[in-house]
């Protein structure tokens, strides 16, 4: 008989599978894993803690959500916002009881699942088209099911767990050596840029930081490197166009929105009402502001305008989004969160990689703003918490990867 332990374990398990094919699973089955949870802690077969970052996210939250109650109603679009917030803060409480092994495993299997549901559509799409549309198509997010960035970043955290549990299960290293190869192909087929570009640095920070080899053997390798991704960028088409592209400015903002958006942003906070300490009213103030600078932009490009303001693009970056719904005061607030992170992580690479993958990730998407967006960071935050003693069980002893 499953105790219900066993049971809540299950959930979780079956939560993190789900990530890659659904978001309506994986609420259901947080919201069951909670109701588990505490009816675990009231028995008090089990325990839990709040760590530094989580109790920095709470401080965050709390200090966005007061701000904007009293300085404008609360609207829909902030409502979403912070409900999704509630799943970084919940997430690695509940993950705490959960082995880190555990977690990879489950991140690996719902990374593979993605992966065949994306290849089966490729094919699919190859037959009827006699292309591979990974270039800039409006076909390619149809085809992965998830935005690219968000399907390469996935797949660069189940690549990092690959690797942690060849650590921990060495007797499957051949397989697990597979399929982190499989990941890192797969990331180079949809030419997920920032995850690229991630595993290269995450690469050289192994090579010449943590690796024990002999100086002139990191040379090697690196330069074999350097070959194998030149050879790479000039032979595939599709990594060609969207790594390669005119260097003039009208150029790269044709071919990157961010830099239209980033100017946006950059206005936003030089106008009179916006409070360099606390920042904008809401998240709302913000978006609509976004849009009405968009509608400046683009003037020889009509439907590109249209395109701005349709979408209505957020900051496409974390950092200015902080600053400019918490002014220096929230933006401090997550910066000691990030700071916490990489100074209790550092000592480990496959911790630190997460770390550095997620901070990178940042730089370029609203991730907190993205629902499967907070589930990764609420992963991520596990990984440093850790697990408690549950009554009359096994007591996990890892800490961190």
């Amino acid at each position: 008989m499953f105790s219900t332990q066993k049971i809540f374990h299950l959930f979780l398990f079956t939560l993190l599978i789900s990530l890659s094919f659904s978001m309506a699973l994986p609420n259901i089955f947080l919201v069951i894993s909670m109701f588990l949870f505490f009816y675990m802690v009231i028995k008090k077969e089990i325990n839990f803690y709040f760590t530094n970052e989580i109790i920095a996210f709470g401080f965050l939250l709390l200090f966005l959500i007061g701000k904007q109650l009293i300085q404008t109603k609360f609207n829909f679009e902030d409502y979403k916002i912070y409900s999704n917030y509630l799943i970084i803060f919940i997430l690695p409480i509940l993950l705490q009881t959960f082995s880190k092994t555990k977690t990879s495993i489950a991140i690996v299997i719902s990374s593979l699942i993605a992966i065949l549901v994306a290849l089966y559509n490729t094919i699919i799409y190859f037959f009827e088209n006699k292309i591979i549309p990974f270039a800039n198509d409006e076909a390619v997010n149809k085809i992965l099911v998830i935005d690219r960035p968000y399907l390469g970043f996935f797949c660069l955290i189940a690549f990092i767990s690959s690797f942690y549990l060849i650590n921990k299960k060495p007797k499957y290293k051949m397989v697990l050596l597979f399929i982190s190869f499989s990941l890192f192909l797969f990331i180079v087929l949809i030419v997920a840029r920032l995850s690229l570009i991630s595993l290269i640095l995450l690469g050289l920070i192994h090579l010449f930081f943590y690796s024990t080899l002999l100086f002139y053997k990191k040379i090697l390798i690196l330069v074999t490197s350097i070959i194998i991704i030149s050879i790479t960028l000039h032979s595939y088409k599709n990594m060609s166009k969207r790594f390669f592209t005119n260097t003039s400015l009208e150029r790269i903002k044709l071919y990157d929105p961010r830099v239209d958006i980033w100017d946006c942003a950059y206005r936003i906070s030089k106008e009179s009402d916006f409070n360099i300490i606390l920042g904008s009213k809401s998240h709302q103030v913000i978006s609509d502001k976004l849009v009405d600078c968009y509608k400046t932009k683009s003037e020889n490009d009509l439907q590109r305008r249209q395109w701005f303001v349709d979408t209505r693009f957020n900051t496409h970056n974390q950092f200015i989004d902080f600053f400019l719904v918490g002014g220096l005061l929230g933006l401090t607030i997550f910066m000691y969160l990030i700071y916490e992170m990489i100074r209790v992580l550092k000592h480990n690479f496959y911790s630190f990689s997460l770390v550095i993958s997620i901070i990178l990730f940042l730089f370029f998407e609203n991730v907190f703003q993205r629902q499967l967006g907070c589930y990764f960071i609420g992963i991520i935050f596990s990984f440093k918490s850790k697990p408690n003693n549950i009554k009359n069980q096994k007591i996990y002893t890892e800490s961190s990867f």
